[in-house]
């Protein structure tokens, strides 16, 4: 476990303590519908106390298999994210669980920081909310269920909103009428031969 002791940190009076671990965070697969399988999780930072808080700064790093939001298919992501975390103690009239109105500033009680839910979460709001394997991904057809990267079908998937509905047959009604103008340009009477 990812453990700050802030007395050891106080002590320090702004000399960075380096943080570097390889810690497994399987919790983003239960978190994350599309991840289905990620690899061990790098972090490489810095943690130094100033100003009364405890700054860490640095990456996390490492790759997910997710799935396409567009064809199921599974594919790899890797991820780089910047890690900057501020800890604070609880004075005597707030809660560990309170955040200040600074971003990222987050109230701890007692000695001791875990950072490994801290830098779960910022893993599991770095990943894609629909994860696409390639920009150009065409995905499922809805109708026969073929992946349209791999092969065509001839599946009809346009569709018209209910509401529109009889505007589209009045225009297919005109459409009809239009090839039945005659050479004036005007429309042709049913009598006319």
């Amino acid at each position: 476990m990812m453990i700050l002791r802030l007395p050891e940190l106080e002590g320090q009076q702004g000399k960075a303590l380096r943080v570097h671990e390889v810690f497994a965070a399987d919790e983003l697969v239960r978190m994350h519908p599309q991840v289905q399988s990620l690899s061990p999780v790098t972090v490489d930072a810095e943690a130094r106390y100033e100003a009364g808080e405890v700054r860490v700064e640095g990456t996390l790093s490492g790759s997910l298999v997710l799935s396409c939001s567009r064809c199921l298919k599974a594919f790899p992501y890797s991820y780089s994210i910047s890690v900057d975390e501020r800890f604070v103690r609880a004075s005597s009239g707030e809660t560990a669980s309170e955040e200040t109105d600074e971003e990222n500033v987050h109230v701890v009680d007692g000695d001791t920081v875990d950072l490994k839910p801290y830098l779960v979460e910022l893993i599991a709001l770095a990943i894609p909310f629909a994860p696409l394997c390639s920009e150009a991904c065409k995905g499922l057809c809805p109708v026969c269920g073929v992946d349209r990267n791999v092969e065509s079908c001839s599946c009809r998937t346009e569709r018209i909103d209910p509401r529109l509905a009889p505007l589209a047959e009045l225009l297919a009604a005109q459409m009809g009428q239009g090839e039945q103008k005659g050479p004036n340009g005007k429309p042709k009477e049913p009598n006319d031969t």
